[in-house]
């Protein structure tokens, strides 16, 4: 899921953290002349505006506010682009921490910066997005930090809040073995299961490792940590199938010895449902899973993002 939040995060104006200018304690002293000379240094050394703008929509959030991203069911996301300009439209403003958007708080892992803003911003404004995915149910809580200056209170402090839905991923697949005399891949639906039971990656259970005449079913979901195009591929002994949403991406099914089947599709950032089917007639047996995508080199998908759905 992705969603939409107007948010605009107002520059922040805040006074100096420091006592009060000595000219202002002066100026109570010395008379009028002496309070208006006191208060124009303790104002002019003490005050600090922000000159940049971010803005989605048209509903602002100052300093201090929060930006809510609603009900989103665990394992799904939300996510908000933010367009960055100069107040002054003939300026440019330097970001001045790495990354330029920084996320801290309670629940930050639920919460990251999908798209960085370039640094300086200029004229033409510059895009970044925030995402929010929660892999727990309950209410979270982080903030977003901007820093314009050198002093701590040279930053603007937006509070992220948002709901995860549902009960927590449990990590791993649900595997079901069947035992059959196969020759293709059947209708899993009409199997009668022989096991079932969660497994941390896609791999043959070590106890039918050696044997014949057997199938297994995994089903769960795959966090996919950035948009763009993936690759799937199925190794296997005899035949497999890869599913992700539904939808087929690698067919490597029948009878044969090790073969390797490869597809692809675009895919958002986030969890997708994944589904591997493979079976064993007789002979070696075989089955090896792997993806690639943006910042992903060609390799086993990890345990780390292999879940099972609540």
């Amino acid at each position: 899921m992705r969603c939409s939040f107007a948010v605009l995060l107002l520059a922040l104006s805040a006074a100096c953290a420091e006592p009060p200018g000595e000219g202002e304690g002066e100026g109570e002293g010395e008379g009028e002349e002496g309070e208006g000379e006191g208060e124009g240094e303790g104002e002019g050394e003490g005050e600090f505006v922000v000159q940049v703008r971010f803005t989605v929509g048209g509903v602002d959030v100052e300093d201090g506010g929060t930006i809510d991203f609603g009900d989103v069911a665990v394992g799904a996301d939300a996510t908000l682009d933010v367009e960055i300009t100069p107040i002054d439209p003939q300026g440019s403003v330097d970001l001045l921490t790495q990354p330029p958007l920084l996320l801290g708080g309670r629940d930050v892992e639920q919460w990251s910066v999908t798209t960085q803003p370039a640094t300086p911003v200029r004229a033409a404004g510059s895009s970044a997005s925030v995402r929010f995915a929660p892999t727990i149910g309950g209410e979270l809580a982080a903030v977003i930090v901007v820093a314009f200056g050198v002093r701590s209170d040279e930053r603007a402090i937006i509070s992220l809040t948002g709901t995860g839905i549902g009960e927590a991923r449990a990590p791993g697949l649900r595997t079901t073995v069947f035992d059959e005399d196969l020759d293709a891949l059947p209708d899993f639906n009409t199997l009668t299961p022989a096991a079932s039971f969660t497994s941390a990656t896609i791999a043959i259970p070590a106890n039918r490792a050696g044997t014949d005449f057997f199938a297994l079913r995994f089903v769960g979901a795959v966090e996919i940590p950035a948009a763009g195009t993936w690759t799937f591929s199925t190794r296997s002994d005899d035949g497999s199938r890869l599913l992700v949403d539904g939808v087929v991406v690698a067919n490597n099914d029948g009878l044969h010895g090790p073969t390797t089947v490869t597809g692809q599709r675009e895919l958002t950032a986030g969890s997708h449902v994944l589904e591997v089917l493979y079976f064993e007639k007789n002979g070696g047996e075989l089955l090896e899973v792997t993806w690639d995508g943006p910042g992903v080199a060609s390799s086993a998908i990890p345990a780390s993002a292999l879940f099972t759905a609540p």
